[in-house]
């Protein structure tokens, strides 16, 4: 599944980046408070979409029959939460959902993917398509790597995830300095996506 976790990893590289671009206000002409959720959204969107089946060596069985997994489930549970978090934060500059409720949807969707990331398994969720003798038609997990290094890779994401939703909610309340807050939780994206990058079967 590496692919899948350089690809979001990349994308949370770029919103890091263009947020902290953002907050310090580097080249003005460029609208980074559309571009970073734009890109949240987008990785949200391509997560949901994307046949995870596909880098099975076993084969891919279609988008609809790799839901039978449940981590799969989780995949595109987390994919919509972060959807969801950048449509939102892309309405806001824009003048739309400018209600207080709103600025709690990207801390939600944080703490919505740690909490997934927490109980998510490894990642031997290759599929195998239906009435393969050697299965009985059934899914297969096909585990083969190292249990204890995947939670301690997920847990450090998610504890990531967990920082960034407090990091948003104390800066939506003032509990921590605006400008701090600012320039943390883009430093927080980035560093969930150099765990993403980094991350390892």
């Amino acid at each position: 599944m590496e692919e899948g976790h350089l690809t979001t990893g990349a994308f949370f590289w770029l919103v890091g980046c263009f947020a902290l671009f953002d907050e310090l206000s580097i080249f003005r002409q460029v609208r980074w408070s559309l571009l970073w959720p734009g890109t949240a959204l987008a990785v949200g969107i391509i997560g949901f979409a994307y046949d995870e089946s596909r880098e099975c060596v076993t084969g891919g069985v279609g988008w609809i029959d790799s839901l039978r997994s449940a981590q799969v489930v989780q995949h595109k549970i987390a994919a919509l939460a972060i959807a969801f978090g950048g449509l939102v934060e892309l309405l806001r500059p824009l003048g739309i959902a400018q209600q207080s409720a709103w600025r709690y949807v990207l801390p939600a969707a944080s703490a919505v993917v740690g909490g997934l990331l927490l109980v998510h398994g490894a990642h031997g969720h290759c599929l195998v398509p239906a009435g393969t003798p050697a299965h009985g038609g059934a899914l297969t997990s096909g585990l083969g790597h190292p249990a204890s290094r995947v939670r301690l890779q997920h847990a450090l994401m998610a504890l990531v995830c967990f920082a960034l939703a407090m990091t948003t909610v104390g800066r939506a309340h003032r509990w921590i300095d605006r400008r701090a807050a600012g320039m943390l939780w883009p430093l927080e994206c980035l560093l969930l996506g150099t765990l993403l990058v980094a991350y390892r079967e």
